[in-house]
């Protein structure tokens, strides 16, 4: 049986391989909860790569139920010689800080349920849709990182800031991918925010450039940067103790700016940014608070 810190450090290894933007952002964290955001965060790269990790949509749902099953069991002894301490050490792990900080089943799982999206080729219909998806896959992490920086206290932070900090988020990431995720016959953008210039779905699947693309991705560019301006005022309105207690739930705000400035500059390209890049503006926004 492993020991609980070969746990954390295997999903520590595993971040750092897997996403090592967020291990970096982790690593700003008070020392004492740096381990248990390395968790959270291999939870959530783990999740995303299973799509590329499965052929068939079907197995994808099998892997996303196992780690459903995994995160309602509240009667097994995990990590503690019982039950099923054996299930591996980040699904170990993950246990533990849901136990120690109180973690609701009910957000995890909807993450999980979120991502099932993933292995799907339908498109997200509109705006709507879009903000229900990233409040879900972006909101809800923030959420729960910052109760881990608040000792397992479910934090009162303000609706608006967990909504644009998501939906910035959530944008930004999407728009860089959005090329690449083309090729694959995936949109994780709404897709009226392009029907709405008469761009269509197959126009984007095929590598073209409608006259209405440009305008579409810039109009979802702008909505991105009028999202993170409102959620870094949300931050900086926030007495100083909680911001500053909260802000590492909140970094991925860093790297935004960056990706929709390149992706306005080129809306088709495929984008690349260098991981210093985002270290140095999340050390930035991280030295502000």
């Amino acid at each position: 049986m492993s020991e609980p810190m070969d746990d954390f450090a295997f999903c520590q290894t595993e971040l750092k391989h897997l996403d090592p933007v967020r291990h970096f952002i982790a690593l700003t964290a008070p020392e004492i909860h740096r381990p248990s955001l390395m968790v959270l965060f291999a939870f959530l790269a783990t999740l995303n790569r299973i799509p590329a990790q499965v052929s068939t949509p079907e197995m994808g749902q099998i892997r996303l139920q196992w780690w459903r099953d995994i995160i309602a069991d509240t009667q097994s002894g995990f990590g503690n010689g019982c039950g099923l301490a054996n299930i591996g050490p980040l699904a170990t792990a993950l246990k533990q800080i849901q136990r120690q900080y109180r973690l609701s089943v009910e957000h995890l799982t909807a993450i999980v349920d979120a991502l099932e999206f993933n292995l799907e080729h339908n498109p997200i219909p509109d705006e709507t849709a879009y903000r229900n998806h990233v409040w879900q896959t972006d909101s809800l992490p923030m959420l729960l990182a910052s109760q881990i920086l608040n000792e397992s206290e479910e934090p009162r932070l303000p609706e608006d800031l967990m909504e644009s900090a998501g939906l910035a988020s959530g944008l930004a990431r999407h728009l860089q991918n959005w090329p690449l995720d083309a090729t694959n016959r995936q949109l994780f953008l709404p897709l009226d925010s392009f029907t709405h210039h008469g761009v269509s779905l197959s126009d984007l699947f095929s590598g073209g450039l409608p006259e209405g693309l440009r305008i579409a991705i810039e109009e979802l560019c702008q909505l991105a940067r009028a999202n993170h301006q409102s959620a870094m005022a949300s931050l900086r309105q926030m007495p100083k103790e909680d911001s500053i207690r909260f802000s590492p739930a909140f970094l991925t705000l860093a790297t935004v700016p960056r990706i929709l400035s390149l992706r306005s500059k080129t809306p088709t390209g495929q984008l690349s940014v260098a991981n210093w890049r985002h270290y140095w503006s999340i050390w930035r926004m991280a030295a502000r608070f």
